[in-house]
């Protein structure tokens, strides 16, 4: 007796002289077993033994299933554990340990998987070593203890070990029906498999049919088979080739190949169907079947599908979708680690930030499955990301709020509606997840999906998605159902691993309207397209022959470390040489191939081919093999599944880069009915100081900003926030102090001012907190390190109210916040509007416009007399459309002016970061000339300066004069970006106007 490696010309079907072997054994001995590595080919093989007329005595079975049938007759009455039992039951240990136990290491579904599989493979190995080993490994063995013993109390085995049991016991006695056993095919053997096989060679006979690309197995496999039992003998033998008849196909003639390369991802669903249309036969249409391989076939098939069907070609292909790629499962997912991270937040242990904005409770509103409709998907996010001020209670209320009124609307609905039947669920599942009863969460899901309308998940396959998430969704329950009944395990520890667990559906594709084909194309893998019948496709297809499809890295890792270690590693087929296998199997059906790929991706990086099309590439380059090329100039082509049929196409001209048509500048400033006047009077609408300050430093600027308006997804904790709090804070500070009978603060009345910015900092500080504030943005903290900067920016706000005590002695605040948007003021011959910070005046009715700005250098907001020459000898003056790069406060006071009647002596920016300053323009009068002398500090220039001749009043003339010309810039269409760009220009220009780079 022995282990027989018989060499062959096994390709795509069991070949003659296999066959004759096989019916010769079956003849000698009563039952045959013939192991093959995969369900399809069991069952690919089983018709072939059936035509031949050999089925019966025949067992066809891969090795995992036939270890459990031999359990079954020889056990001891101990059920084999299936894969997904066995996640279940290490997810529980896993929940069931501290992190201190399981150290070092952590509890993640990847650490979960992994253990998986070395109780699959190792655990009995990794009991039964003695040998010295690190904490990772101690902490292996104990969890392979634990899994050990809750198998026994289950009545459970693993197929590994029972087939060490089985092992032992054929070795003292081997019955009939495992005497003979045939493998085809089979390219990696365990460690448990070999040594079972090992004693079946003891007592009976075992042979393994070796295709020429598999022979590189037989010298991996001989020093296994000696390891096992060094008794069992080794014969190779060349019988079924020296019997094998030459037949035409084996003449050495090879398969013709063309090599097809496609120049960019853009083209390649395009190029992709317009080549497997060209193999098609025109005058043997309807027979005509192409296979198309792939490593993914579903999502090549969704890509193709309605171009083949556009071409007139029919497409057929057979999903399958492990959990974690189905809508069901990503959804599962997001949301338990939304609900996780929510308890978390309740709990004290995590921060808001952890948790806000919840994007994945939008975007489960958005998916079809939850029963709510996109539109209140995007009001719901655009609620929560716009506020901080949020919990966890409130963002379930507004989810909850969701649900009703959606229940409600669709309650109205007619009952030939098809949405009048579907039930809303969004937040029903959300809750049920935060309470751990996954099974109802799902079988609500899965009753969603029955009742959607074929629409709403696509128009052409709608159904088909729909049916592939509702069998998900029932089974994923099905198995929580088991793995809380059978096995003991807690719904929410079982959702973790249902990672594996994967549907197939089989699916089609054709023309509505057209229903005579050219033929078909069939969608498979390469381990599929090998086991298609001779004959029953005409040429073959390889998609995406690129190194990332076809990648020949082997396993590496703990779980190959610690097989290593106990000598137990799984002797593989090397993967270039599977592909080799494959590739030949695959080219021996047809009489024609192809292998297609894409030579750059979308960033124009190389990708580059794999083994398989080199080695072929060089081989067949003597024989002619042919290559194409295509690029990606055919823009609609590749863009229409239709490839622009009944399209017209036009090339149009684009205007340069900031630049507006006639037509869009009309709409450049909105107009608005001027007030008291008729209704055919039209004036510009209201330019706030801000906005004609941006203007004037960059067009380009201000149309991204004002007219474009790009905003931020989620309400920030930034300057602006800050800015915003600081605002309120000295708002609702000066207005105590004028309450209180304090005209300003004073050195007097410091230490009773800074008590009241106390009281106001608490009560701003709440506000923002809650979300009550009148600012386009609240100051709120979401972690410690923000709730530590808010601290500091209130010492910052009391250094202010410091600064303020020796400053502009004879000045107190009169109108604080004040607003121009209804007094019709012009500015410019412009309406103005917006609102300044704060205007202080004195006795004499001087005033003096202050603007805060939570900056820490105060310097940019400085301002010389432009009449003064600079180094070169010119005068910045001299240029008519000279401006200050800050204008805001300039503007106002002019307005101050002009709607008041005061006497404005200056125009300052109060910075309140860091150390304190006021800069900006000023009358001479105001400016210091000793320390500490009641004046503006650090100003020892005002207006004229001492070289100068622009005194302040006419500084404010000079400015609108300059700004008028702009403003006239802007009404014929000037969005030009600044010559000199600002710092901030970096946040606008990008929006627009920049080419995007190919």
């Amino acid at each position: 007796m022995s282990v027989r490696f018989s060499r062959t010309r096994a390709r795509a079907g069991l070949t003659a002289e296999e066959l004759a072997f096989i019916s010769e054994r079956r003849a000698s001995d009563a039952q045959i077993t013939l192991l093959v590595p995969s369900a399809p080919a069991r069952d690919a093989r089983r018709r072939e033994l059936a035509r031949a007329g050999i089925g019966m005595g025949v067992e066809v079975s891969t090795p995992i299933s036939w270890i459990c049938e031999l359990w079954e007759v020889f056990g001891d009455g101990t059920h084999p554990i299936t894969s997904l039992e066995r996640e279940f039951l290490i997810a529980r240990i896993f929940s069931e340990r501290t992190s201190a136990d399981l150290a070092p290491l952590t509890d993640t579904a990847g650490t979960v998987h992994l253990i998986a599989r070395m109780a699959c493979d190792l655990s009995a190995y990794i009991l039964e070593d003695t040998a010295p080993t690190s904490n990772s490994l101690e902490c292996i063995r104990s969890l392979m203890e634990e899994y050990t013993r809750l198998l026994g109390e289950l009545d459970s085995i693993e197929p590994a070990a029972a087939a060490g049991i089985l092992s032992t016991s054929f070795a003292r006695e081997l019955p009939a029906r495992a005497r003979v056993i045939v493998l085809r095919d089979v390219t990696e053997f365990p460690a448990y498999l070999v040594s079972l096989l090992a004693a079946v060679a003891a007592h009976g006979d075992v042979c393994i049919l070796i295709d020429k690309e598999q022979e590189p197995l037989i010298a991996h496999l001989r020093p296994a088979f000696l390891g096992a039992d060094p008794e069992v003998r080794i014969e190779i033998d060349d019988a079924l080739i020296e019997t094998a008849a030459i037949s035409s196909a084996q003449t050495g003639e090879e398969t013709p190949l063309t090599f097809f390369e496609v120049a960019g991802p853009h083209a390649r669903d395009a190029a992709y169907a317009r080549a497997i249309a060209d193999m098609m036969d025109a005058e043997d249409a309807q027979q005509m079947r192409i296979a198309v391989v792939s490593t993914g076939p579903g999502a090549l098939f969704e890509a193709l599908a309605p171009r083949l069907a556009a071409l007139g070609i029919a497409s057929r292909a057979r999903i399958v979708a492990a959990f974690s790629e189905t809508s069901v499962g990503r959804h599962l997912a997001a949301l338990t680690d939304l609900a996780s991270r929510m308890e978390d937040f309740d709990r004290g242990i995590a921060s808001a930030s952890e948790w806000w904005p919840a994007p994945e409770l939008s975007d489960w509103l958005r998916s079809p499955l939850s029963g709510a409709l996109a539109d209140a998907a995007c009001r719901f996010d655009k609620r929560i990301r716009s506020k901080r001020a949020l919990d966890p209670e409130r963002v379930l209320r507004d989810l909850q709020g969701v649900q009703s009124r959606t229940r409600s609307a669709r309650d109205r609905l007619a009952s030939t509606n098809p949405w009048s039947g579907v039930p809303t669920i969004c937040a029903d599942v959300f809750r049920r997840i935060t309470e751990g009863r996954y099974i109802s969460a799902l079988r609500a899901i899965a009753e969603v999906a029955r009742a959607l309308p074929s629409s709403a998940m696509g128009t052409a396959d709608g159904r088909i998605r729909a049916l592939l998430e509702q069998t998900m969704a029932t089974r994923a329950a099905d198995a929580l159902d088991m793995a809380a009944g059978d096995l003991g395990v807690n719904q929410t520890v079982a959702a973790t691993v249902l990672t594996g667990l994967t549907v197939e559906l089989s699916v089609s594709a054709s023309s509505a309207v057209d229903t005579r084909y050219r033929g078909q194309a069939l969608f498979v893998t390469p381990a599929e397209a090998a086991l298609l019948e001779p004959g029953s496709v005409r040429g073959v297809f390889f998609a995406d022959v690129d190194q990332s499809s076809y990648p020949l890295s082997c396993e590496e890792g703990p779980l190959a470390s610690i097989a290593e270690r106990l000598d137990r590693t799984v002797v593989a087929l090397e993967p270039v040489a599977r592909l080799r296998d494959e590739f030949g199997r695959v080219s021996d059906l047809v009489d024609r191939v192809v292998l297609a790929r894409v030579t750059h991706d979308a960033q124009g990086q190389d990708r580059y081919p794999a083994a398989i099309w080199t080695e072929l590439a060089l081989s067949r380059s003597a024989a002619g093999g042919a290559l194409s090329e295509i690029g990606e100039g055919d823009i609609v082509g590749d863009l229409d599944p239709h490839a622009g049929s009944g399209m017209r196409s036009e090339r149009v001209s684009c205007l340069d880069p900031q630049h507006l048509s006639p037509q869009a500048v009309r709409y450049l400033v909105p107009l608005q009915r001027a007030p008291d006047e008729p209704r055919s009077s039209l004036v510009p609408r209201r330019l706030s100081a801000s906005q004609i300050e941006t203007y004037a430093a960059c067009p380009l600027c201000w149309f991204i900003s004002q007219r474009i308006r790009p905003q931020h997804l989620d309400a920030g904790f930034t300057n602006m926030e800050k800015g915003n709090f600081v605002h309120d804070v000295m708002h609702l500070f000066h207005q105590q102090l004028i309450d209180l009978g304090e005209r300003r603060v004073r050195p007097e009345n410091l230490a009773r001012s800074l008590e009241v910015l106390s009281g106001v900092l608490e009560r701003v500080r709440a506000d923002h907190a809650r979300g009550s504030t009148s600012s386009s943005g609240a100051l709120i903290a979401h972690s410690k390190i923000e709730e530590l900067e808010i601290d500091e920016l209130e010492a910052q706000i009391a250094n202010v109210v410091r600064f303020e005590a020796d400053v502009l002695a004879p000045f107190a605040p009169r109108w604080l916040e004040y607003s121009f948007d209804a007094l019709g003021v012009t500015y410019a011959a412009w309406p103005l509007g917006g609102r300044i910070d704060r205007v202080d005046s004195d006795a004499q009715g001087r005033a003096v416009i202050i603007d805060y700005k939570h900056r820490a250098n105060a310097g940019q907001f400085g301002l010389t007399d432009p009449t003064i020459p600079d180094g070169h000898g010119v005068a910045a003056a001299v240029d008519p459309r000279w401006l200050p790069e800050h204008t805001q406060t300039l503007i106002y006071a002019q307005a101050c002016r002009r709607a008041l009647g005061l006497d404005v002596r200056a125009a300052l920016y109060l910075a309140t970061k860091g150390a304190p300053q006021m800069r900006g323009a000023a009358s001479e009068e105001l400016c210091e000339q000793e320390p500490h002398d009641g004046r503006i500090p650090g100003m020892k220039q005002g207006f004229p300066g001492p070289e100068g001749s622009l005194t302040f009043d006419q500084l404010l003339d000079r400015v609108e004069t300059a700004v008028e010309l702009r403003l006239a810039e802007l009404r014929a269409g000037d969005i030009r970006a600044a010559p000199k760009p600002r710092p901030s220009c970096g946040f606008n220009h990008p929006f627009g106007f920049d080419r995007r780079e190919a």
